[in-house]
């Protein structure tokens, strides 16, 4: 049961730092003109295909990680799955009953944080976030043999 529970927070601080990482260091490299639109903080569309994408990558490494800690239990795949969909949907719902704000107008010195606090996803991106996790951690945890389909039992 230990290993299962480690295998999920492993699977899901995997995912937590390669998207924080990598979105961090495209937002230093292209700067905020390509992730946000002219003036706002509403993001491109090439932001939110370069978001998903790391999502993927992520979601990927995060689905082999926990598949190893797992060994040959896909449990702890699903619950990280679930987990995704989860904290996926809050987050979507907690950003879509938020009001417009006021000032929308981005500010030129804005740090990596700030800017990434008021950012702005369109729904497609909210939509499509927890679909690209769910899939990328199957493809992870398939990856290392992790049998997915099969009944199997949980150490």
């Amino acid at each position: 049961m230990l290993r299962a529970i480690l295998a999920v927070i492993a699977g899901y601080a995997a995912m937590f730092i390669v998207v924080a990482l990598g979105l961090t260091l495209a937002y230093l490299a292209l700067g905020p003109d390509w992730a946000y639109q002219a003036g706002t903080y509403d993001i491109t569309p090439r932001w939110g295909i370069l978001m998903l994408a790391a999502g993927l990558l992520a979601a990927i490494l995060g689905g082999v990680a926990c598949a190893l800690i797992a060994k040959r239990s896909r449990n702890p795949v699903f619950a990280l799955i679930a987990a995704i969909v989860v904290l996926s949907a809050l987050s979507a719902a907690y950003q879509l009953s938020q009001p417009a704000p006021e000032d929308t107008t981005r500010a030129e010195n804005d740090s990596v944080t700030d800017a990434a606090n008021k950012a702005r996803q369109p729904l497609w991106t909210l939509i499509a976030n927890p679909i690209i996790g769910a899939v990328g951690v199957f493809l992870g945890a398939a990856l290392v043999g992790t049998p997915l389909r099969s009944a199997d039992t949980d150490q």
